[in-house]
């Protein structure tokens, strides 16, 4: 059963039904969510599995992020022990690494330094990452990549984005070998293939990148829904050099598979896929954060 809390004043309908893989449908009363604060909606890419993508913006918003009030809800979220891991969005939020900077310092304030915190981007500025108070205490940059190639991933972006180069370079600077991480969405005639899989794990791997995603796309688009690739077609041709290792699914509303890959010259690489299979569930299983300031219950239903 969904359970119910109030925050602000507003009684929230939320999922607690955790992840299994025999598919029974496990409640946890404890259970915490994810928060998702998007700081911009500003981004230099035109991607078109995008729902912005016909609205390509190039300078930034008139709209003013108040970090004050995301302290105070924050603050909320924590009384209600309530939060899980926290990723910072947009947009793009290298474009405006002042306030990058000061939505860092507030969630470190806030929640303390053991909160995990991740930021995702599609790399432009990621070298500013080094100039973050606090990015020593980031759990994850979560680089949005979705090819091997430099000029394929250009071509989907639809400008010039971060080269495997630049992406090495930072890498050598960084103490945290951890901390880049990638993340490709899985798209036909892109990466729609084990061989394809294949071929970016070993990218990753020469990268010095630990960890990488393969995430179906939303039905947000005709170009979505036209160019969706199925990972679990993909994952049957995988060769003996990537281990399954786990398969979750929540319901009937996601599910994830998780493994290893062993490079060429024998480096581990963890790799996991998912895929969102009902957009409008009953009952959110997260919270957002929105540029407008609001705080929302999923991605829409406005709480505060």
């Amino acid at each position: 059963m969904p359970k119910e809390v109030e925050l602000f004043g507003k009684k929230v309908i939320l999922r607690n039904n955790i992840c299994s893989k025999d598919d029974l449908n496990r409640e946890d009363k404890y259970r915490t969510y994810n928060l998702y604060i998007s700081i911009t909606d500003v981004c230099l890419a035109s991607c078109p599995f995008c729902n912005n993508n016909t609205k390509k913006k190039q300078t930034f918003t008139d709209k003013k992020f108040n970090v004050e009030k995301l302290k105070f809800v924050l603050e909320e979220l924590k009384e209600k022990n309530l939060l899980n891991r926290v990723s910072i969005t947009g947009g793009e939020p290298f474009l405006n690494v002042e306030l990058l900077n000061k939505v860092v310092n507030a969630i470190f304030e806030v929640l303390g330094y053991r909160q995990y915190l991740t930021i995702n981007t599609n790399g432009f500025n990621l070298d500013k990452v080094l100039e973050l108070d606090n990015y020593k205490n980031i759990a994850g940059i979560h680089i949005s990549r979705h090819h091997y190639l430099d000029e394929k991933n250009d071509q989907l972006f639809g400008f010039k984005t971060i080269h495997l180069d630049e992406i090495k370079s930072l890498q050598n600077k960084l103490e945290n070998k951890h901390l880049l991480r990638l993340n490709s969405l899985l798209i036909k005639n892109y990466i729609d293939s084990a061989e394809n899989v294949e071929n970016y794990l070993e990218m990753a791997a020469n990268l010095g990148i630990f960890r990488v995603g393969f995430v179906g796309l939303m039905p947000l688009n005709e170009f979505s829904k036209q160019n969706y690739v199925e990972y679990k077609e993909i994952f049957k041709n995988l060769s003996p050099d990537c281990a399954i290792v786990s398969n979750l699914k929540n319901a009937n509303i996601c599910d994830c598979a998780n493994g290893m890959y062993i490079s060429k010259d024998g480096t581990l690489v963890e790799f996991y896929s998912r895929v969102v299979r009902d957009l409008n569930p009953q009952a959110a299983g997260q919270f957002s954060y929105t540029v407008e300031n609001n705080l929302c219950a999923g991605f829409g239903n406005i709480i505060y």
